[in-house]
């Protein structure tokens, strides 16, 4: 799929808590990574879902997917959603828009390795495998905003750099890629970073950004 959506955030000023944080307004073209990041606690779930919130007036939700006519966007966070009991293998299906694609279908779920526990019943896998199969959901919506929380924080080695690998993969592709984490490595990889402190959302390039001097500087 060539993607060329554009995703945009008119100034908002949001609760954290018993906070409020102000969020200027926000853009991100096609092909650019951004990286959200701040102390634990600093609002990153909560500007994330809003996000997503923010796009209910304008596209429809579809099992985890965000359809406006051919635009999509997909959402990928650590918490485990409720669903019924279903298999492994259902659940990454559930991305699937339009035509199935069997051949992708059993590409992605080797690659995340969820062979031996494709007919598994998911509230029975544990934390790790949930992601990977989270992460094959996502990869099967071929959406063109991609918007993650964290989704590195049950994955090992192996599988964090399979992602890394489908990000990257993705901004070659013009798909717009948001995703809240710790890893200082990757953030130092993204075209953007948001940077949440106690009473706003600042806004970096990559290439101005400095990590060590930011932390200190916030008491981080």
């Amino acid at each position: 799929m060539s993607s060329e959506a554009t995703f945009l955030s008119k100034a908002f000023t949001m609760p954290v808590g018993k906070r409020k944080l102000s969020i200027p307004d926000l853009s991100v073209n096609p092909g650019e990574i951004v990286a959200v990041a701040g102390r634990n606690g600093a609002g990153k779930t909560v500007l994330l879902r809003h996000m997503m919130d923010w796009q209910d007036d304008q596209l429809m939700k579809k099992e985890g997917a965000w359809c406006k006519g051919d635009l999509r966007m997909a959402w990928l966070n650590t918490r485990r959603e409720p669903y019924a009991d279903l298999w492994v293998e259902d659940v990454v299906a559930l991305g699937i828009i339009g035509q199935f694609d069997r051949e992708k279908f059993e590409s992605v779920i080797q690659e995340m390795s969820l062979v031996e526990i494709r007919q598994q019943s998911m509230n029975t896998i544990s934390d790790g495998e949930w992601m990977r199969m989270m992460m094959a959901r996502v990869m099967m919506q071929d959406a063109h905003i991609i918007i993650m929380d964290e989704p590195t924080a049950h994955l090992d080695f192996y599988y964090k750099r399979i992602w890394a690998q489908w990000i990257q993969q993705g901004a070659s592709e013009n798909r717009v890629v948001i995703c809240a984490s710790h890893d200082e490595n990757w953030i130092k990889t993204a075209d953007q970073i948001w940077w949440l402190n106690d009473s706003e959302l600042s806004l970096y390039s990559g290439s101005e950004f400095s990590f060590d001097s930011l932390k200190k500087s916030n008491n981080q």
